[in-house]
């Protein structure tokens, strides 16, 4: 994953948790398109037929960047996860200046606990035996650097 310590082990990996635990299928770095400008985002999640782009940023500064990925994906909704409230707020303020059109995915905000809550409270958590074989397989390859899509079970 690109980013430093706080994008990748504070908010990517906490989140990555809290998907997995309510059963999702995570691709890191996924292409929001082809070509070299496309870009990627952090994290494309499908979670009970509901796809999230998920952005983890520091600052405010690459919030219409990350919206146009999103829109280039077609996901249902846009998660852009920040640190703290100062960030959100600068965030949300970055945003109402862009002109949003209705084809926009549903946009969302969130520091990470909120972010956390909202997996939780959206999506009903699934326990450890639930975890199909290929999850685990899955999960030990992106420990190893080899990050892969996991599919659901009978897929």
């Amino acid at each position: 994953m690109k980013g430093g310590y706080v994008h990748n082990e504070v908010l990517l990996k906490a989140l990555d948790a809290q998907f997995r635990r309510a059963g999702a299928l995570i691709k890191f770095e996924a292409s929001a398109g082809s070509g070299r400008q496309a870009g990627n985002v952090d994290m494309l999640v499908d979670v009970n037929g509901k796809r999230i782009a998920v952005e983890a940023e520091l600052s405010a500064k690459r919030v219409g960047n990350d919206l146009r990925k999103a829109e280039e994906l077609g996901v249902d909704e846009l998660w852009i996860v920040v640190p703290n409230h100062k960030v959100s707020t600068s965030a949300q303020r970055r945003l109402k200046d862009l002109h949003i059109s209705a084809t926009m995915p549903k946009l969302c905000v969130f520091t990470l606990g909120q972010a956390l809550q909202q997996v939780t409270n959206s999506f009903s958590l699934i326990s450890r035996s639930k975890v199909t074989r290929k999850q685990k397989k899955t999960t030990r390859n992106q420990i190893k650097g080899k990050p892969k899509e996991v599919k659901k079970h009978g897929d």
